[in-house]
């Protein structure tokens, strides 16, 4: 997730919440004024202003029981009590809480894919009745099982640390004794093996077929991804296809990885699809139907939509407007094309494919190798990882700068070569 670089002030904070919610009360400082000043609304016309008496401009806790007492007052159409409650009258709601949250999220997070769960919980957390206490938000995140709905979980966890980076409510506590009961061990590895599934991977004939009868630029960009095994939004931002066929995916906060660079797998649909004669036209007219949305942080440009794009194409095919290719009663999501990139490469017979180790085909997937290891190799038989190893091994003992094998193999390839050289001299 892209995260902007200054801090957001009290003021800065309180006047955006009271703004986003439309309040009829708001907040606002006068040059030389020691005092919170509020002015008050009616259809978007101000129609009064007044200084709160009370509530000082350089006192972030003054701001925060101003902004309180605003939202009070908008819910029962008058400012209320003159009198500044105490510390133990000042009560923080849980929409209040969910507010100031929520507000401090968009100011951190800007891809609204990556803020998507917590956005949900917070509106869910700001109904929530009682008080305010860090229990009962424990409470609430439990739930969701950790053993049987780790996702769930986690996402409830991370919603938690969202409120607690907003500082109304330390939570410090409540997200060690939450991390704690995450699973660990064998049922970890079997959670993720379940939640890692994937659902629909066809041949590489019936994904030709399926892609034969597609046209113009959603043939075009479903046959880019199958080919380079991208995450269907890296279609929007990769930069070129080269003279070779191998595609640059960039990074820089536009894509979910580093810049990294793969090349086709089969290299035949290059020219079949017309990967690279149509780069321009269609990537331009797949970024007119769906556009990209930019925001401005930390001096860079970043995309803040990149999952509503890339499920606008997931939903064209879940209607029919796209014809679907079905596998054993599941349909080929877009994503499944990319597992399909990666298992192609780890199972292709191919003699230079059977030499390239997983960490180089980590590499153009633009994931880390335990990512590749966890979800793919289980589609290796053992033959095949011994064919790879061994043509590795040939590889290295040929050009070992070219054989992807760690550098201790590597070492202990370069002893035994010496060795063999000299028992035969």
């Amino acid at each position: 997730m892209a995260k902007g670089t200054s801090k957001v002030s009290a003021w800065d904070h309180w006047v955006s919440v009271l703004r986003t919610k439309q309040c009829r009360f708001r907040m606002m400082r006068q040059p030389n004024k020691p005092f919170i000043f509020v002015r008050e609304f009616e259809g978007g016309v101000k129609i009064a202003q007044f200084s709160s008496k009370i509530y000082r401009c350089d006192s972030d806790e003054d701001i925060a029981a101003c902004a309180a007492q605003c939202i009070a007052a908008s819910q029962g159409k008058s400012w209320g009590a003159t009198s500044k409650p105490t510390a133990h009258q000042s009560v923080l709601t849980w929409e209040l809480l969910a507010d100031s949250a929520l507000a401090n999220l968009q100011a951190r997070v800007a891809r609204v894919g990556s803020r998507k769960n917590a956005q949900g919980h917070l509106a869910e957390i700001a109904k929530l009745p009682g008080p305010v206490t860090a229990k009962a938000l424990e409470r609430w995140a439990l739930q969701r099982d950790p053993v049987t709905q780790p996702s769930a979980f986690r996402n409830r966890i991370e919603t938690i640390s969202h409120i607690n980076k907003a500082g109304d409510l330390r939570l410090d506590e409540v997200l060690i004794n939450l991390k704690a009961k995450r699973p660990t061990g064998a049922v970890k590895k079997e959670r993720e093996r379940q939640t890692q599934k994937i659902r629909a991977i066809p041949t590489d004939q019936a994904l030709e077929e399926w892609l034969d009868n597609l046209e113009g630029f959603e043939q075009w960009t479903l046959a880019l991804i199958a080919t380079y095994g991208l995450r269907p939004s890296e279609a929007w931002h990769v930069v070129s296809i080269d003279e070779d066929g191998w595609i640059h995916v960039p990074g820089d906060g536009l894509t979910k990885t580093e810049e990294h660079f793969a090349p086709p797998v089969p290299a035949g649909w290059v020219d079949r699809y017309g990967l690279r004669e149509n780069f321009e036209n269609y990537q331009s007219h797949l970024n007119q139907t769906w556009a990209i949305a930019w925001e401005q942080r930390g001096g860079l440009s970043i995309p803040t939509n990149n999952s509503v794009v890339s499920n606008a194409l997931y939903r064209r095919i879940y209607k029919g407007q796209i014809a679907r290719l079905n596998v054993d009663g599941e349909w080929v999501r877009p994503y499944d094309l990319r597992h399909s990139y990666a298992i192609r490469c780890e199972t292709s017979e191919d003699p230079e494919m059977v030499a390239t180790s997983s960490e180089e085909f980590a590499k153009w997937l633009g994931h880390g190798l335990e990512v590749h290891k966890r979800v793919y190799l289980a589609y290796m038989s053992a033959d095949r990882r011994k064919a790879g190893l061994r043509a590795r091994v040939g590889k290295a003992q040929k050009n070992p700068a070219e054989a992807g094998l760690s550098d201790e193999i590597l070492a202990k390839l370069a002893k035994l070569a010496a060795l063999e050289k000299m028992i035969g001299g």
